[in-house]
């Protein structure tokens, strides 16, 4: 390199300089077509930046996703700034085809966990992982990584940071969610009502309230407004407003406005769950009228037959004594014999009851209803196992082959899998048991009887010192005064 410009140095030296003025003019003009055809050349790239993302655009709002993706990738083509965007775009197209492998690894580059990245696209990964609303708790943790990484590479995402705050209220961790909630609401006035939501969690019903009332007034101009059509999501935040702030009458109107309006049969369950919060309601203020908890139960269950909190409380009010039951005891007769989709979940409630009342046999025959009417809800399943287990005539061969499906269908569900191995236990499958209590163990709320089980696995394996370590473990710290210790756990009610 230094030789050649010791060589153009040199020649320029010996060139007569009488010769360069003649020629400036020339060198001037050569320098301007160079100068123009670098703008030509600029101009032409910025120009067909803008007309591909025209295409693109376009495309996406006429659903041509084809169209999108070969724009979008040719525009990723490009020496652009905004290369990541386009290649997020181009993902997005990708789903639209169907070519979901593909995009899945687009966005995988896209939204790094350990590097820089697009946050649309940690996102976009944050909401399909929160997509189902029983997503597991590895997989909220790692929606809770992209949506804080989305922040950390732009701050003022309004959705990721009300999502997050979502997050952590589903999580319950509501210090948390109120600091990012607070940073929203301001751009999201809907998030007034999931603030409320949090510091009545919190205790402070206070300022709960005042958010409530700004939600309230909110979803209602939303509701007003002549211009739009009738939105049931609007109308149900409202009504969820004024229950916070215990009108439950005019949440009723709200709602029943909404239904005889539009007969969107979302109203329906909405109506259902209204119904359930008054009926807390009333027993926390007047525990011993029980006519008005009858009354709202049978108002709720017209709205929506299947609402399990208000089959719970209906079969609880069978319990009364003397002529207080009877109101509800018709009414279970009714259902039953009307047959529909409340059936099933009210034998499974019936079944709670006459176990909690020490009628084992009713109780399995209850649950056995249940689960020939929806062999597919998990918690029918699950009990009607456990119940197979247990009294004069178990059939372990028939629990397992209730339980197994629902295990295969949710093999993270630890109180399943729990079941399953108690089951397997029961049949001799020692080797079996073991792996499905050990996987269920560090999951479960209580831990005394799967211990006692694995207990008893691990010495039929002639495991002495795992199994003696199991029982001290068992009655260690989760005894409690007159417990029996069970084989198999009492039936348990769903979440409500």
């Amino acid at each position: 390199m230094r030789r050649l410009i010791r060589r153009i140095t040199r020649w320029f030296k010996s060139r007569p300089t009488s010769l360069l003025l003649p020629a400036l003019p020339a060198l001037i003009v050569c320098m301007i077509w160079v100068v123009f055809a670098a703008f030509i050349m600029g101009w032409g790239s910025a120009h067909t930046e803008m007309r591909y993302r025209q295409a693109a655009g376009m495309a996406v709002a006429g659903r041509d996703y084809e169209t999108a993706r070969v724009a979008y990738w040719r525009l990723a083509q490009l020496k652009s700034e905004k290369r990541n965007e386009y290649l997020f775009g181009w993902a997005m197209s990708l789903l639209g085809t169907g070519r979901n492998r593909e995009a899945e690894g687009v966005l995988t580059v896209l939204a790094p966990l350990d590097g820089p990245g697009y946050s649309q696209a940690h996102l976009f990964v944050a909401k399909s992982l929160l997509s189902s609303t029983n997503a597991a708790a590895s997989l909220a943790r790692l929606a809770e990584a992209h949506l804080l990484r989305a922040l950390r590479d732009e701050p003022s995402m309004i959705e990721a940071s009300s999502l997050l705050g979502r997050l952590y209220m589903r999580m319950g961790l509501w210090d948390s969610a109120q600091k990012h909630l607070r940073e929203t609401v301001a751009a999201r006035p809907e998030d007034a009502l999931l603030l409320a939501y949090v510091l009545r969690a919190k205790g402070e019903d206070d300022e709960a309230r005042g958010w409530a009332e700004r939600a309230a007034k909110h979803f209602a101009s939303k509701v007003s407004d002549p211009k739009e059509a009738d939105d049931p999501g609007s109308r149900i935040a409202w009504a969820n407003a004024m229950v916070m702030l215990k009108d439950y009458p005019a949440a009723l109107s709200i709602l029943e406005a909404g239904l005889q309006q539009s007969g969107d049969i979302v109203y329906r369950p909405a109506l259902g769950a209204l119904y359930g919060n008054w009926v807390q309601s009333a027993v926390k203020d007047a525990p011993l009228d029980f006519e008005t908890r009858f009354k709202l139960v049978q108002s709720g269950l017209q709205y929506s037959a299947a609402n399990e909190f208000l089959l719970q409380e209906l079969v609880s009010l069978t319990r009364l004594e003397g002529a207080q039951s009877q109101p509800a005891m018709d009414a279970v007769k009714k259902m039953l014999a009307e047959g529909g989709a409340a059936s099933a979940i009210l034998h499974y409630f019936l079944g709670i009851d006459a176990w909690q009342q020490g009628r084992k046999d009713e109780a399995q025959g209850h649950f056995s209803i249940a689960f020939d009417m929806a062999p597919f809800m998990p918690t029918v399943a699950n009990n009607l196992a456990m119940i197979l287990t247990v009294g004069d005539k178990p059939d372990y061969e028939r629990a397992l082959k209730v339980i197994d499906p629902i295990v295969q269908k949710l093999p993270q569900d630890a109180q399943f899998r729990s079941t399953r191995g108690l089951v397997l236990l029961k049949l001799g499958r020692y080797e079996e048991s073991v792996a499905d209590l050990q996987a269920s163990l560090p999951r479960l709320n209580s831990k005394r009887s799967s211990r006692l089980a694995l207990a008893e696995a691990y010495r039929h394996l002639n495991m002495k010192d795992l199994a003696d370590e199991q029982e001290r473990l068992a009655n260690q710290g989760e005894v409690r005064p007159n417990e029996a210790a069970p084989t198999v756990p009492a039936p348990v009610k769903p979440a409500n």
